[in-house]
């Protein structure tokens, strides 16, 4: 992931295009996702900063002014992402169908699993 953001900031180096500060709106939403994640994030925070950089990199794409390189990187850092995003929530869903189902749990068992249901609730 590194080298793909390493490659968007070169790319911005050598390109002198109109369209240069909506390339910096698109790295900063990526990097922006790799400054909170490295902080710490809720899964629905996160989300909401994937969609945030899809936003981005549409909006740059029908500008009709980009770098050919620079989108595809933007593209393919966006996809690894968006995995971890769906990744992220089936687990969730996973850990919710196990708690669902299973009765005997310790005190600390279930505020994990009230917290993992709050966090789903928020997301709907």
């Amino acid at each position: 992931m590194k080298k793909i953001i390493m490659l968007l900031i070169a790319t911005l180096a050598f390109s002198f295009s109109p369209a240069m500060g909506r390339e910096k709106d698109v790295l900063k939403a990526l990097e922006k996702i790799r400054g909170r994640v490295k902080a710490g994030i809720s899964y629905k925070e996160y989300c909401d900063l994937v969609a945030d950089a899809r936003v981005e990199i549409k909006f740059h794409m029908k500008s009709g002014e980009h770098n050919g390189c620079f989108i595809q990187a933007a593209e393919g850092c966006y996809k690894w992402y968006h995995l971890a995003k769906d990744s992220w929530g089936e687990k969730i869903e996973t850990e919710l169908q196990i708690c669902r189902f299973d009765w005997s749990h310790s005190p600390a068992e279930l505020k994990r699993m009230n917290k993992l249901l709050n966090e789903m609730e928020k997301l709907k």
